[in-house]
């Protein structure tokens, strides 16, 4: 008979083990030394959480500002679109579709209207002249960038100056931008998309407020000391220089230097090609965006066009993105002649304007000018 309470199994007791391979029992831990992880591995971690957070708040702050200064510039650069007359956006070809897809052509107008800034507005001001004109063609696909330069001096069909002609520059003082889109039309053959005028009445403070510009000097430059530009004589090295506005001012509009050949309006206007280049480089790239909300409204004001802040983004971006090899650095050219009632010493066009201008657009292999100042497209940035 089974003793009661008794259980009909037997316990087998044994030394709780700690979890794992069962290999340490539970007392030899509780008097030894306890176990612990490596020693400061708490520390990284809260490190990297930290580091996290700052990350994520910096970049929070730089998102929030870029929307910022974006929408300033794009205000800023609204009221310049805004003040372009209609009769001016007539005359621009459409494009093919956007800058980023496809090849776009900008008609950049660099205008002397010193004489007339108290009693008129930019775009209107009579006996003003395009001092500078140059032609940009952005091709982001191609990844290229192309500059064509038209000596202010050129002789060409004007439909409303004296006799029908006159020089190139005229267009403007007749005409306004308008009559410059079309005179260029005309010569070139070359539809215009877009357009944009830099007043030198505000060149300087473009270039101040965009905190100076770079640009590649190919040769030594210096002003004659009987003829100063504007009181102060200037001297510019080789090679790369960094400019502010007043030197970029007195880079681009100097007459009398001590080279002959740096003195002619045909190298003139290569100069004034390198700095409007870097300006309009500086104006559409990304450093304008990180500035205080005033600077791109002051960087903009002295413009007039038509180009949107994604456009002149986009260009920024062409120009960024596009190869130095396949950049092209174009000019026309002419013969010295008299024309006119007055008999000025103007530049009578010559053929090889033409294949220049294919050159420009792609068509034609680029040649270099076969004189200082002749027709040609020199390859590279």
């Amino acid at each position: 008979m089974p003793i009661q309470n008794e259980k009909p199994y037997r316990v087998y007791r044994q030394s709780r083990r700690v979890r794992g391979d069962g290999a340490i029992p539970w007392d030899e831990v509780a008097d030894g030394p306890r176990l612990r992880g490596p020693k400061g591995a708490r520390a990284p971690r809260k490190l990297l959480r930290l580091l996290r957070r700052v990350i994520f708040v910096a970049v929070a702050v730089a998102i929030v500002w870029s929307t910022i200064a974006f929408l300033s510039f794009r205000s800023a650069v609204k009221e310049r679109n805004d003040a372009l007359p209609e009769s001016v956006r007539a005359v621009l070809a459409p494009t093919d579709g956007p800058a980023l897809a496809a090849s776009q052509v900008t008609l950049l107008v660099g205008a002397d209207t010193s004489s007339h800034r108290q009693n008129v507005d930019m775009e209107k001001r009579e006996d003003a002249r395009a001092d500078t004109l140059i032609l940009m063609r952005t091709d982001v696909p191609s990844r290229t960038v192309s500059m064509l330069s038209i000596p202010r001096d050129l002789w060409v069909p004007i439909p409303g100056s004296r006799n029908g002609e006159g020089r190139i520059n005229e267009a403007y003082s007749i005409g306004g931008l308008e009559k410059s889109i079309v005179t260029v039309r005309e010569l070139t053959g070359i539809e215009i998309n877009h357009v944009m005028q830099i007043d030198f009445d505000g060149f300087r403070e473009i270039v101040d407020e965009l905190g100076g510009i770079t640009i590649d000097n190919p040769s030594f430059l210096a002003s004659q000391r009987n003829h100063p530009f504007d009181g102060l004589d200037w001297a510019f090295k080789k090679g790369e220089i960094e400019l502010n506005g007043y030197g970029a001012l007195a880079y681009a509009r100097m007459r009398y230097t001590t080279d002959p050949k740096q003195a002619d309006d045909r190298a003139r206007g290569l100069r004034q090609q390198r700095v409007i280049d870097a300006i309009v480089s500086e104006i559409a790239s990304p450093a304008t965006l990180r500035r205080p909300r005033g600077v791109p409204q002051a960087v903009v004001k002295p413009l007039l066009t038509d180009v949107s802040a994604s456009e002149m983004l986009s260009f920024g971006f062409g120009k960024w993105w596009s190869k130095g090899d396949n950049n092209l650095r174009c000019r026309l050219g002419g013969d010295n002649g008299y024309r006119g009632d007055d008999n000025a010493l103007v530049l009578v066009p010559v053929p090889e304007n033409r294949a220049t201008v294919r050159m420009f657009l792609g068509d034609q292999k680029p040649v270099a000018p076969d004189s200082d100042f002749g027709p040609g497209c020199i390859k590279g940035s």
